[in-house]
């Protein structure tokens, strides 16, 4: 669990200063983003072409974008990456103590994400779900992954009865936008 940044402790002060605030967190953003990059793809055991031709960029580009100097990200660039490394992007305005807090642990651990897919074989909620109450129309989701590292999703419905306290449903979205899928999963225990 991470420690709350008291923002009157001495070391500090220098926050006071907004240019400081201004450049701590434009270094902090792109060496981050640097690093994390980097980190995830050796996670991977990816080289920089082959994330490169999962972004659709050039290996170039993938070295420009784990240099921390390099300063030019866009948020369509971040995007393809999140896609590239099937992982959700987080951008959203906070109080600078948030941000302090929140960035405090640099660890390769706290840096590193899982992909959906990871995620879902070790998330026990997201498997498919095999009851529910009363007599009901239920889907049943299977997930696998292709030989192109895409998720695929075969849904069938069939009506069971069951208990009350027994009852779970699991539904599922598949959302096509140009010719990636974003998938939406909802669970409700009654």
């Amino acid at each position: 669990m991470s420690k709350s940044v008291n923002l009157s402790h001495k070391k500090f002060k220098k926050f006071l200063d907004k240019p400081y605030r201004d450049a701590y967190i434009a270094a902090h953003i792109k060496n981050n983003i640097a690093y994390q990059t980097r980190l995830m793809r050796e996670q991977r055991n990816w080289t920089q072409q082959q994330l490169a031709e999962k972004a659709d960029k050039t290996q170039n580009t993938i070295s420009r974008l784990e240099d921390p100097s390099y300063g030019k990200l866009t948020i369509k660039t971040l995007l393809e990456l999140a896609s590239s490394f099937d992982v959700a992007l987080l951008i959203k305005f906070v109080p600078f103590s948030d941000f302090l807090n929140e960035t405090q642990d640099l660890s390769p651990e706290a840096l590193s994400a899982k992909s959906f897919i990871q995620e879902l074989g070790e998330n026990e909620t997201l498997q498919p779900i095999e009851q529910q109450t009363q007599s009901t129309k239920v889907i049943i989701g299977s997930f696998g992954v292709d030989t192109h590292i895409k998720q695929t999703i075969s849904v069938t419905t069939q009506t069971i009865q069951q208990p009350p306290q027994q009852a779970q449903l699991a539904s599922t979205r598949i959302v096509e936008v140009g010719n990636k899928q974003n998938i939406s999963l909802k669970t409700i225990t009654a």
